[in-house]
C-alpha cells in the first residue's frame, strides 16, 4: 500500500514508482485511504500495507482480530486476492487437479489480477503494448489498463461492478475446487484404511 501521511517516520515505498508514477496525488492518495474504514482480511494483502495503514484496518494491525473470530468465518468471497488464490489452491493439487479447472482458475487470477492493478493510484499506461509485443506476454494478449477511479463514487460504482462480476465467475470454481479436495481427501483416507488393513493380516 502507498499510504504515506507526512508524519510518517518511514520512507515512502519506492520498489515499482521507479517505472510505474502514480495517476493520483500523494495527498488524495492518504485522504481517501483515511476516508473510510478498512476490512482486509487477507494475509497475504496485509502484509503489503504500510506501517501507518495497519492501524486503520477493522481487523487490527496483525489481523488478530479476524483470526480470533475465524478466519472463515470472515473470508471476503468477493476480494480479488481471495478468489486469485483458488489458482494457487488449484495448483497445489498437482496432478489431481482437472487441467481446465487449472486453466479457469489462472485465468480468473489474471482478470482479477488487471481490475486489482487499475484500480490502484498506479499509472499503467506505459504497460499498453501493441498485441503481441512485450515482456513475456502471450503473443496476442491484451488487456484493458484504463483506470478505476476509486477514490471518486463513479469509480467505486465501476469496481464494484467489476468485482461483482469476477466473484459470480469464481464461485462455481470455488465450489468445483472444493469438490475436488474433498474426493482426494476421501481417496486418501480410503488408501490410509488399506494401509492400516493390510499390516493388520
Amino acid at each position: 500500500m502507498l499510504y504515506h501521511p507526512t508524519s510518517s517516520a518511514h520512507p515512502p515505498p519506492r520498489k515499482y514508482q521507479d517505472s510505474l508514477p502514480l495517476r493520483i496525488s500523494q495527498t488524495t492518495l492518504n485522504g481517501f485511504v483515511e476516508s473510510r474504514p478498512i476490512r482486509c482480511t487477507h494475509y497475504d494483502a496485509f502484509r503489503f500495507f504500510a506501517p501507518e495503514a495497519r492501524p486503520l484496518n477493522v481487523w487490527g494491525q496483525d489481523l488478530s482480530e479476524a483470526r480470533s473470530h475465524g478466519q472463515l468465518a470472515h473470508e471476503q468471497p468477493g476480494c480479488l486476492h481471495a478468489n486469485m488464490d483458488l489458482f494457487k489452491w488449484a495448483v497445489k493439487l498437482g496432478p489431481y487437479a482437472p487441467s481446465d479447472l487449472v486453466r479457469q482458475t489462472l485465468e480468473l487470477a489474471v482478470a482479477c489480477r488487471v481490475v486489482d492493478m487499475r484500480a490502484s493510484p498506479y499509472d499503467l499506461s506505459p504497460l499498453v503494448l501493441p498485441v503481441g509485443k512485450g515482456r513475456g506476454m502471450p503473443s496476442g494478449y491484451r488487456f484493458d489498463a484504463s483506470p478505476i477511479k476509486i477514490e471518486t463514487e463513479e469509480g467505486r460504482k465501476e469496481y464494484q461492478a467489476e468485482q461483482q462480476a469476477l466473484f459470480d465467475k469464481a464461485q462455481p470454481l470455488r465450489t468445483r475446487l472444493l469438490n475436488v479436495y474433498d474426493l482426494f481427501f476421501r481417496m486418501w483416507e480410503i488408501e490410509e484404511d488399506l494401509k492400516v488393513q493390510s499390516e493388520e493380516v
